[in-house]
Formats: structure tokens, C-alpha cells, sequence
């Protein structure tokens, strides 16, 4: 998964973000971020830690930029939601049985998305797809505010056979996550086109896991976990 955080200060280099200027490795244009309003933002790539605080990301910033930032509740950044989720059956996690998930099922396959994990400061997005026993395939994506504690289960309107629906943040906008899409942009309460909601329901995970002995379990970016601890994805 490439990593990137928008924060506050210079020109835009590096990879742009597709709402911005497609493909192109070019300055940025101020007016795209309206609500940080009279900001300049830079792009730099950041560590793809989940221990990455918004400390951390701040540091080093001006003092009145910090407080600016601070006074619009806001930390922006730009990340690709996690597109390669490494998910494992519930005998191989180690879960406390009041830890809360994201439950949802999907084509008649359950998956579990811990709170905990998606509080990350890189795994607040998870794009993610089934393929079901008639090797029909669905892409649909599950988001997580830790802040605000507002969850968002997307797929959408179109059948298609998609990998991923592609969906990343911007971080922490005026006290809302921030997401983009393509070329759109939106908080994450706000309608979307050509995305609807799936239902979910948050659970310990003591209860998902009765009821669905067979889930699946999200434990983090496949490439991350893979490095750390030898799985396989």
C-alpha cells in the first residue's frame, strides 16, 4: 500500500492523489482545499506504521501552522485506503472477547473488521471484495471514524466485477473523515454517487464469532502484516 500524508506548508510534489491532477507529479493548486482555506499543502511520504500518532505527523510544522490546523479540528492528510486487507480465519487472530468489530456479510460470507484496528491512522479506509462459490465477485468498501465513532459500509450501485472500489481519506476535516474517490471528494456522512450503504451491525467479537464460526477476520494491510510476521497474503 503506498502511504502518503497531505499536511501544511510548501508546494505539492511527490505522487498526486487523482482528485487532484490525475496522474501528473505536478504543484498543487490551493483552491482544491478550500476548507483549509488560506493553507499551502505539501505531500511527503510517511511511514505506513499503524503506531504513526497525529504528534508525530505534526512535528516539525510552524507553530502557527500547528495552531491553525488545531483551531479547524482538523489533521488533513492523503492515504490510499488499504486495497490488499489481509483477512484470516477467527482460529488464527488473537481477539479479547469484548473487543467490538464491524460485522458485516457479503454474498453469504461474513467478515469481521475490529474497531481497534481500523483506529489506525492508515487503516480508517479498507477496500475490500468477496468472491463467492458461483465465483461471483463484489467490491465494497468499509470505513471507520475513531473521532467521531461514524461507520460507513459502501458498495456499488453497478454489478460489476471490481477489485476495489478505490476509496482513500483525507484525514480529519473540520472535525469529519475526509474520503475521495476518483475525482470526487466528500465527508463521510455525505451521500456519494454511485454508492449506496450496506448494512453492518458492531458486536463484540465474543458474539460475531458465535454466530458466525466462519468468518473472516481483517488484521491489517496484506504487504505490513506479511513483513512483521512471515504470513503470507
Amino acid at each position: 500500500m503506498s502511504c502518503f500524508t497531505l499536511i501544511v506548508g510548501g508546494d505539492l510534489f511527490l505522487k498526486s492523489p487523482p482528485f487532484l491532477f490525475g496522474n501528473q507529479n505536478i504543484g498543487m493548486n490551493t483552491n482544491k482545499f478550500s476548507s483549509i482555506g488560506y493553507l499551502l499543502a505539501i505531500l511527503f511520504q510517511f511511514g505506513c506504521s499503524d503506531k504513526v500518532t497525529k504528534e508525530e505527523m505534526l512535528k516539525g510544522m510552524p507553530a502557527d501552522t500547528r495552531r491553525a490546523l488545531e483551531s479547524m479540528n482538523s489533521t488533513p492528510m492523503v492515504a490510499s485506503g488499504v486495497n490488499r486487507p489481509l483477512m484470516l480465519p477467527a482460529d488464527s487472530v488473537a481477539l479479547l472477547d469484548s473487543d467490538k468489530v464491524i460485522g458485516i456479510v457479503v454474498e453469504g460470507l461474513p467478515r469481521a473488521y475490529p474497531l481497534k484496528r481500523m483506529s489506525s491512522l492508515l487503516e480508517h479506509v479498507v477496500n475490500d471484495h468477496v468472491v463467492d462459490k458461483n465465483g461471483k465477485s463484489k467490491a465494497f468498501t468499509v470505513t471507520y471514524c475513531n473521532v467521531t465513532e461514524c461507520i460507513r459500509v459502501l458498495h456499488s450501485i453497478s454489478d460489476g466485477a471490481v477489485a476495489t472500489l478505490g476509496i482513500g481519506t483525507l484525514g480529519l476535516v473540520e472535525g469529519q473523515l475526509a474520503l475521495f474517490r476518483g475525482a470526487q471528494t466528500f465527508k463521510q456522512d455525505e451521500s456519494i454517487a454511485g454508492l449506496l450503504d450496506m448494512e453492518y451491525e458492531v458486536t463484540s467479537w465474543s458474539v460475531w464469532q458465535r454466530r458466525f464460526p466462519e468468518t473472516l477476520v481483517y488484521v491489517g494491510p496484506a504487504s505490513q502484516v506479511s513483513k512483521s510476521t512471515g504470513v503470507n497474503p
